[in-house]
């Protein structure tokens, strides 16, 4: 059986940013030399910042002055220059963070495979959920469960992709998905997507929630939480097809 603990310990520790990161997409190097390296380390800053304010603030109110800014640079037209605009740079988040969550994924997923527990809705949700706790800002804070909520409840039915959703960036996530499908086969594939989005909200939200009531949870610990929100989500994820009898109240279709 899998270690809870341990995976809560591994999927919390993130991948080195160098070793993975920046070899490929939006962090490749442009041209070789120790200039392009320091254009590296600014995109990062910038990534970060912008996480950090789209999750606190929400996107529409943020602009990339204020995210050059905090990212510490002098020059304000630093994220144009690096991303060109908002959509961009939503998607190098994407991309800075679904390659950090990359090794501990794979790890799960290898793990899952050894049990033969693949198409186990439970361990499904692990490797989903569990590299979030890893993804936190300078402050310590959860910015990009933050974000991924942002993007879950606004951005993604605005029409931005998840740069993931499309070719194989990551061969983890991709896998992911492609086992959740296959054990939700009785759903449209389209479905069983949409419960995944709904079981990040709900983790994402749970981690949004104790940072900023902590006091109200003073009776559980975080690993508390985190195991009881794996387990409501593997059970809504799980769940049969859409009840076809009557309700109580007509739903409009």
């Amino acid at each position: 059986m899998i270690d809870q603990d341990a995976l809560m310990t591994e999927a919390a520790s993130p991948a080195e940013d160098s070793a993975v990161i920046q070899k490929h997409g939006l962090f490749a190097p442009r041209r070789p030399g120790p200039r392009e390296q320091a254009a590296i380390a600014t995109r990062i800053k910038l990534v970060l910042a912008a996480e950090t304010l789209f999750g606190e603030k929400g996107v529409d109110a943020v602009s990339l002055r204020e995210i050059a800014g905090t990212a510490g640079q002098l020059n304000s037209n630093a994220t144009q220059y690096h991303f060109g605009d908002k959509e961009t740079l939503i998607q190098a988040i994407f991309e800075y963070r679904g390659r950090q969550f990359e090794p501990a994924r794979l790890a799960m997923l290898e793990r899952l495979e050894e049990e033969g527990r693949l198409l186990d809705v439970r361990g499904l949700m692990q490797v989903l959920c569990l590299p979030y706790l890893s993804a936190r800002s300078a402050a310590g804070r959860y910015s990009y469960a933050a974000f991924l909520s942002q993007y879950l409840t606004k951005l993604g039915s605005a029409g931005i992709t998840h740069p993931f959703s499309q070719g194989d960036i990551a061969p983890a996530y991709n896998r992911l998905f492609s086992l959740l499908k296959q054990r939700l086969n009785y759903l449209p594939p389209n479905l069983a997507v949409r419960r995944a989005g709904m079981a990040s909200l709900s983790f994402c939200g749970m981690l949004i929630r104790w940072e900023s009531t902590r006091e109200g949870y003073a009776t559980l610990t975080l690993r508390q939480l985190v195991l009881d929100t794996l387990e409501q989500i593997t059970a809504a994820v799980g769940a049969p097809a859409a009840y076809e009898g009557s309700y109580v109240f007509p739903i409009e279709a």
